[in-house]
């Protein structure tokens, strides 16, 4: 992931990512996409948005994203934090595992990685179906 802030032409400060995409679960296929979100700093000026998590150049995540905005085109995690995950690779090789990257309590708590995907891919399945 690569970021970087920017004003826009009406004044207000966005960060875009350029994120490489592994594995979609649901939409467009693998590859690299530039994300636009509120918020950032540009020359000592900053606009920071309570909720919305903060990406980091190199970290792995899980995002569950709005559609871009009509005026803008930002797009950002539904639920703010609560659409975001962090993906922490076990330092040992073994099974990777996700936390919540905007909530206290059961999202706050480190899940495995696999199951988590399973889950979500199903419910994605069964809300397809129950159309």
């Amino acid at each position: 992931m690569e970021c970087s802030s920017a004003v826009t032409s009406d004044g207000r400060i966005e960060t875009r990512y350029l994120v490489a995409t592994v594995a979609p679960l649901k939409g467009a296929a693998a590859g690299m996409d530039e994300i636009r979100m509120p918020g950032g700093e540009v020359a000592g000026r900053g606009l920071l948005l309570p909720g919305l998590p903060r990406l980091h150049v190199g970290q792995q995540v899980l995002l569950f994203l709005t559609a871009p905005s009509a005026g803008r085109g930002w797009r950002v995690p539904v639920g703010l934090g609560a659409g975001a995950y962090e993906v922490l690779p076990d330092p040992a090789g073994g099974m990777a595992s996700v936390v919540g990257m905007g909530t206290e309590g059961a999202d706050s708590r480190p899940r495995d990685h696999a199951q988590f995907l399973s889950e979500i891919q199903a419910e994605i399945e069964r809300q397809r179906h129950a159309r």
